[in-house]
This record gives C-alpha cells, sequence and structure tokens, in this order.
C-alpha cells in the first residue's frame, strides 16, 4: 500500500489492533524515529535493516527487515505517541534488543 506521499504503507497490522508495547516521547517524531531506526540498524547481533516510512495519519513507521517489528510513531501537541507491534512470533531475545534501542532513544 502507497500513502499520498509515495510512502510505503504496511496493512499487516490494523491501526485498530492493540500494540505490543506503548510509550510516550517528550522529543520531536522525526529526531526520536531517525534514533530508533539507526539503532535497529546498527545493533551488534541483530543487523536487520530498518526503514521509516510516512504513515497516513501525518506519523511514521519504522518497519524492520521483513516486517518483523512494526513502529508507529505519531505526533501529538505535546508528546510522540510510540506503538511497537511484533508482526512475527518468536525472537523474544531480537524483540527485547529492539524494545531496548526503542527505551534508550526516548
Amino acid at each position: 500500500m502507497v500513502d499520498k506521499n509515495g510512502g510505503v504503507v504496511s496493512s499487516l497490522t490494523p491501526s485498530t489492533a492493540k500494540p505490543d508495547a506503548f510509550f510516550v516521547s517528550r522529543k520531536p517524531m522525526e529526531g526520536l524515529a531517525e534514533c530508533i531506526a539507526w539503532g535497529w540498524r546498527h545493533q551488534a547481533e541483530n543487523s536487520r535493516a530498518a526503514a521509516i516510512v510516512a504513515s497516513n495519519d501525518n506519523g511514521q513507521q519504522i518497519l524492520s527487515e521483513g516486517q518483523r517489528e512494526r513502529l508507529e510513531l505519531r505526533p501529538g501537541p505535546v508528546n510522540t505517541e510510540v506503538s511497537l507491534y511484533r508482526m512475527a512470533s518468536g525472537d523474544d531475545e531480537g524483540m527485547a534488543k529492539r524494545i531496548a534501542v526503542l527505551e534508550a532513544c526516548l
């Protein structure tokens, strides 16, 4: 699926699905997304790529290679809301590493 800005939008999890984890940050969405994507790309033991794409609601998504995890970032008046979705079962260690990077960027 492609959004109005030409960005790829994953349709694997409907936006109404409950996230596996939810976070709030006072950092601006764009900088937060860059930090998380960079961290996901550079994890020593988990080198799967991560891409930032635009979403239909003026937010951003970060999709891991193979779309094993998906992160949705939505700007608010003061905070950035971050929802993490596990798209594939298993690999609990990999998910824990993704969350550690996310928390370090918050």
